[in-house]
């Protein structure tokens, strides 16, 4: 069954990824507790090892998000505590809420607006980023908007 499956996700992926012009992609066919990981690339290039390190990006924010609600539901936090009460330093701190943070009404500013951020990621672009260095970038930068008061999306909600 799993390579029936294996057979099935390859074709049905290969096209999408052709039709979506991107050239790979890593899967896995889940069956009774057996994993068969995939990699699929576009049609005529050759499928990258599974050791290819690749950035996610902005997905992390989606953990996150579900770890923090789930700490809420299971009562270890509230959505109302104050940003400050687990990270010092954060301008306003005291007056932004981890609700606000999740859903980008804290008016913290984005550390990729930064122009010294954008040259120093740039002068080193292998450089694995301490959360502290990008807040620092993040906080040179004068707020959005007071906390609450309008939607900003910025980065450094959830860094």
């Amino acid at each position: 069954m799993i390579a029936t499956l294996s057979l099935i996700a390859a074709a049905s992926l290969t096209g999408l990824l052709d039709e979506l012009a991107c050239p790979a992609a890593f899967t896995a066919v889940i069956d009774d507790s057996k994993q068969t990981p995939l990699a699929h690339s576009a049609s005529g290039k050759e499928a990258p090892p599974f050791n290819t390190p690749i950035r996610i990006g902005s997905v992390s924010q989606l953990f996150t998000g579900t770890v923090v609600l789930r700490l809420a539901e299971e009562d270890h936090l509230s959505l109302d505590d104050p940003i400050s009460n687990y990270v010092e330093g954060v301008p306003s701190g005291e007056l932004i809420t981890l609700r606000q943070l999740g859903t980008h009404r804290s008016g913290l500013p984005d550390a990729i607006r930064n122009g010294a951020f954008q040259k120093a990621i740039v002068a080193d672009p292998g450089k694995q980023w301490q959360p502290a260095e990008i807040l620092d970038f993040a906080f040179q930068q004068e707020p959005f908007d007071p906390p609450g008061q309008a939607f900003h999306y910025s980065n450094t909600n959830t860094i």
